[in-house]
């Protein structure tokens, strides 16, 4: 009858004074929870699951989360702490769904600790579908702190459709906040197909009552580019 407030504060102080205990206790008494009380026992008790027992932690996940989205958090909260552990049980996990609630927490967390590592760490994935999107998905945390940092890594891996789509919607709220900045930056690119599918893209999700201006502006900057006036 307790209501779920109750039950996040008994699991977190649970899981800070005694995770063991806290694991013990739900694995004896799985089947005496309601869906709700699993559900946030087992959110707080992803976020031990590094420290305590990984592989322990993944087993109760999956007893008690029918859908293992949360997953995602334990992942998340390991590779805070140790990201290439963290990936190299990943790579290990053979429940292909299980992997695709699992990483974009991983790599969320790898990517604002450790750009170089957490690319390094996508370029190499045995699915190349997922390690374009990987890689592309670096780019994107980077620009969450730094839309430019963000945007200079996306041009500097290979260009497939991930990347491309990252650009677009990395490019596209920088251009939201300092059209201007953004707009110089990819007038600037050395690659002009390149820097004119970018704008074009950008300038085709802007409202329209955004859009005239903008593009206005583009066209300045573009010209002012061809002529060597752009630095």
């Amino acid at each position: 009858k307790v209501n779920s407030n109750h039950w996040d504060q008994l699991f977190e102080v649970w899981m800070r004074t005694d995770p063991s205990g806290m694991y013990d206790w739900l694995e004896a008494h799985a089947g005496e929870l309601t869906k709700e009380q699993r559900e946030r026992a087992v959110f707080n008790a992803t976020k031990v699951a590094w420290k305590l027992d990984p592989e322990r932690g993944i087993r109760l996940v999956k007893q008690f989360d029918s859908d293992q989205g949360t997953l995602y958090h334990l992942f998340m909260h390991w590779a805070e702490h140790d990201p290439a552990a963290a990936g190299a049980r990943f790579l290990q996990e053979p429940d292909g769904p299980v992997q695709r609630r699992a990483i974009h927490g991983m790599m969320g967390t790898w990517a604002k600790k450790d750009p170089a590592g957490a690319r390094a760490w996508a370029e190499v994935l045995p699915d190349p579908v997922l390690s374009a999107q990987m890689v592309a998905y670096v780019g994107n945390v980077i620009s969450w702190k730094d839309a430019r940092a963000g945007a200079d890594f996306l041009i500097d891996v290979p260009q497939t459709n991930d990347t491309r789509m990252a650009l677009r919607t990395v490019v596209g709220k920088w251009t939201e906040r300092s059209p201007e900045v953004a707009l110089e930056w990819v007038a600037n690119l050395e690659d002009a197909i390149l820097a004119d599918w970018i704008a074009n893209a950008v300038l085709s999700d802007l409202t329209e009552e955004k859009k005239g201006t903008v593009k206005q502006h583009w066209i300045e900057l573009r010209d002012r580019k061809r002529n060597g006036a752009v630095r």
